[in-house]
């Protein structure tokens, strides 16, 4: 699927990277002499973290030559179950390297193993005879969004995120069951299950990794963790996330266990959620900016809640029932923190959050652009209310067909090839996934995610 031919230049893709990445790169392997690969990293329309891995001596040719790294077309085009939706055999898809990711991995592999660096890496489509398309592109599909808050409304916004997961061994007969039975709801015994040292660390890994961690701690249930991670500029707290995610796992792995964050990965045990902390600087379209965001909550929540798994973490004190917010209120989808600052709770590790926080902050936009009206109660006040709240979709089609029926200013804002081509993707996978039943998808969703 690779290719080492002539690649075009960087230069004249506005908005990739650095025109001259060299002294940037150069300081890092300065900082970090020991690397022997490096990994060339996206995130497909699944959700799923794909990458391709390069040696040194080929990585410093790439960064000499300012060129990106050329992939088939399947970058965007598999799925959990690793089969593959049509796609065109004549394009190809560039990976362009944003070398402000560029980091060092703790422990993705054993410690007595080779160094890994990662790299995340925007994608440009490339057909014979038709422009370069770069409009496929969830970070691109972000980072236009964060553009335009600032240029439109002068907007900046912080991104926080909580990673909540359980940790699983196989059975002899190679399933993976529960490893840990203590108790959780921040429970001190908890502390001293036998998992929880590997937790310890996983932090330790994030901190060496660069990954600035808040706090870590037994989560709601029997063996499940949560590690909340700084709030960042959006991109950078999609990064973040996405290696936070990589690190949890392979640090597990190097000691035998599964450690996953897919939303209902044991039958009767609670779901793991990936709550999105969102913040706007300055607040002061703070109202029209939430009522933007509940307007479009249910075609959001085909980006935030994208499998046919995450609508089994529906209801209260989990994703919510209905598009309805509140003051500290865990039971709304929207739990408001402060001025300007909410946790958006219908979310979890399935989604593409590059795309899921796109579709936050693009649906915030609209609001403040259009000056939208703040209809829907503070839930925290309104015990008395009559109003009728509409109700959060139910399954991954319900929400699908949302995003399918949003005006064409919310699929502007990210990007209409965007939406089409992840709608195109989601429903293909939904067709091949409803067949498992909820113990087959579980057990292909804790492999994956």
């Amino acid at each position: 699927m690779g290719s080492i031919g002539d690649l075009p230049s960087a230069l004249g893709l506005t908005g990739i990277g650095p025109d001259k990445p060299r002294v940037a790169v150069d300081a890092f392997l300065l900082r970090h002499p020991g690397i022997d690969y490096v990994r060339f990293q996206w995130v497909d329309y699944s959700g799923i973290l794909r990458a391709r891995v390069v040696t040194m001596d080929y990585f410093q040719s790439i960064v000499t030559a300012n060129k990106p790294l050329r992939c088939g077309q399947i970058t965007l085009s598999c799925l959990p179950d690793e089969s593959r939706v049509p796609f065109e055999a004549s394009s190809a898809h560039l990976l362009y390297p944003d070398w402000s990711s560029l980091r060092a991995l703790s422990n993705c592999m054993d410690k007595k193993g080779p160094n890994y660096a990662s790299v995340m890496c925007s994608i440009i489509e490339e057909t014979p005879g038709v422009m370069s398309n770069p409009h496929l592109c969830p970070r691109i599909a972000l980072k236009n969004v964060v553009s335009r808050g600032k240029k439109e409304r002068q907007l900046d916004f912080l991104i926080g995120f909580e990673i909540e997961f359980v940790v699983l061994q196989s059975a002899p007969d190679g399933t993976l069951i529960p490893f840990s039975s203590h108790p959780g709801t921040y429970s001190a015994a908890g502390l001293r299950a036998p998992s929880y040292k590997y937790l310890e660390e996983c932090v330790q890994n994030l901190s060496d990794s660069g990954i600035p961690v808040r706090e870590f701690h037994v989560e709601g249930n029997i063996g499940q963790y949560e590690i909340t991670l700084a709030a960042r500029p959006p991109l950078e707290a999609v990064d973040d996330l996405v290696a936070a995610h990589d690190i949890i796992r392979c640090t597990f792995a190097g000691h035998g266990y599964t450690a996953t964050m897919s939303p209902k990965p044991v039958e009767n045990r609670s779901a793991n959620g990936s709550h999105i902390h969102v913040s706007i600087h300055p607040p002061t379209d703070q109202e029209a900016f939430l009522a933007g965001m509940l307007q479009r909550l249910p075609a959001i929540c085909a980006f935030s809640m994208p499998s046919i798994s995450s609508y089994r973490r529906c209801g209260d004190f989990q994703a919510g029932t209905k598009v309805s917010w509140g003051t500290q209120n865990r039971q709304t989808p929207v739990r408001k923190l402060g001025d300007g600052y909410w946790e958006v709770r219908c979310a979890d590790a399935t989604a593409n959050m590059y795309l899921a926080v796109a579709a936050i902050l693009g649906a915030g936009l609209l609001g403040s652009r259009n000056e939208e009206p703040l209809s829907w109660e503070d839930m925290s006040f309104s015990s008395g209310s009559k109003t009728a709240y509409e109700e959060l979709p139910r399954t991954i089609t319900h929400s699908l067909d949302s995003l399918e029926g949003v005006s064409d200013d919310f699929l502007e804002i990210l990007s209409s090839k965007v939406a089409s081509r992840y709608l195109y993707v989601k429903r293909n996978e939904v067709r091949a996934l409803e067949g498992l039943d909820s113990y087959g998808l579980s057990q292909l969703l804790s492999k994956v995610f």
